[in-house]
């Protein structure tokens, strides 16, 4: 009985782990960062306000201007996370596959399955990306740093599958690689733009098989 009495008042004793002032900081950034992608899959790229942003994610616009400094500084911010949870996280899925032409393949599918699901940082990211060649061209060179890392991947992976012997040796790796990213993003463009009658699945298997029918041996 006693030693039952003395764990339940151990149990009693216990207190939650207070998080570190590094941790709060990262939660409540983490907030609004995703607080400014929904609006901007909502609204577009500017039509919104920091205290907007604050009020959505359950802060003041003041927490949000002292963090990020401004509008400019939210929206290079909102990018570079994007990048981070978008961009790499599609290279990382296909990259954990080993043979280069169905690395490439597993890209086109993942890519298009985050197109059809139309999640908020994937409209975000082309938003913002359309408006870095016009409105926003402070974003400009985040883009095309993501295009030559995009470019270079591809390359590099029908470089190794000419050295594994699965690739074939005559075709122009630059111009496949620009092929390749001009495939989904006109496919973007035609899929956020409408007409929605593409059975982008069967599309999906259809181009992959013309790929799969030029490049390899």
């Amino acid at each position: 009985m006693g030693s039952a009495q003395h764990s339940h008042a151990n149990d009693g004793s216990k207190k939650p782990k207070r998080r570190s002032q590094a941790e709060r900081t990262a939660t409540s950034d983490h907030q609004m960062l995703q607080a400014a992608v929904s609006l901007i899959a909502l609204k577009g790229s500017t039509d919104w306000t920091l205290a907007e942003v604050g009020r959505n994610a359950g802060y003041t616009g003041g927490l949000v201007s002292h963090r990020f400094g401004s509008k400019n500084g939210l929206l290079l911010a909102v990018t570079n996370r994007i990048v981070e949870l978008f961009v790499d996280k599609i290279l990382g899925q296909s990259a954990q596959t080993q043979k280069p032409a169905r690395r490439l393949i597993s890209f086109f599918e993942v890519y298009a399955h985050q197109l059809q699901e139309g999640s908020d940082l994937f409209i975000a990211f082309h938003r913002l990306m359309a408006d870095s060649h016009t409105t926003l061209p402070q974003l400009r060179p985040t883009f095309e740093a993501i295009n030559v890392n995009l470019l270079t991947a591809i390359a590099s992976a029908l470089k190794e599958g000419q050295c594994d012997g699965s690739i074939r040796k005559n075709i122009n790796m630059e111009f496949e690689a620009y092929a390749f990213v001009a495939l989904f993003r006109g496919l973007t463009n035609l899929w956020m733009t409408g007409p929605r009658d593409l059975n982008l699945d069967e599309f999906v298997r259809y181009e992959c098989e013309q790929f799969r029918r030029r490049i390899l041996v």
